[in-house]
């Protein structure tokens, strides 16, 4: 299913997920082995992009330049036993970008405005906004019902 295809109960299902939770679980690539990491992200209005920073230096940017195709896992598991059958997933598949220009600074702005708290890393010179392109996303919820939406 497309994105602009999508259900009203499924869109406000999977921007209600992303609205409520501020951080998602980031997997990359390097040559030989996979990586992952809590990322603070904001989304694009459309639902087609993740927004994230990063250092340059970190390995997630290394990772990143080398392999744009990365994974987030977007959750809102309470570490609970009732988790598995309770809790709604959302994994985001997508190319990663390192944006630049008034691109960069659109985006900046939106993911400051969902953390006002990071505002001065993001600002710094040396940091990156990463965008992600969302290729699709597998919606789960009550442990077993899927929702595959492609963009």
């Amino acid at each position: 299913m497309r994105i602009a295809e999508l259900s009203p109960h499924f869109r406000d299902s999977l921007t209600r997920l992303l609205n409520e939770q501020l951080t998602a679980v980031l997997a990359t690539r390097s040559e030989d082995e996979l990586y992952s990491c809590l990322v603070s992200f904001a989304f694009t209005e459309d639902l087609k992009g993740i927004v994230f920073s990063t250092k340059r230096q970190r390995r997630k940017f290394r990772d990143i330049m080398r392999s744009r195709s990365v994974a987030l896992l977007i959750d809102n598991r309470r570490n609970t036993p009732d988790d598995i059958t309770m809790a709604k997933f959302a994994t985001v598949i997508g190319d990663a970008i390192d944006t630049e220009g008034t691109e960069r600074d659109r985006l900046a702005s939106i993911l400051a405005t969902r953390h006002p708290h990071l505002a001065n890393f993001i600002a710094e010179d040396d940091t990156a906004i990463i965008l992600v392109q969302v290729r699709k996303v597998y919606l789960v919820s009550d442990f077993e019902s899927v929702q595959l939406i492609e963009v």
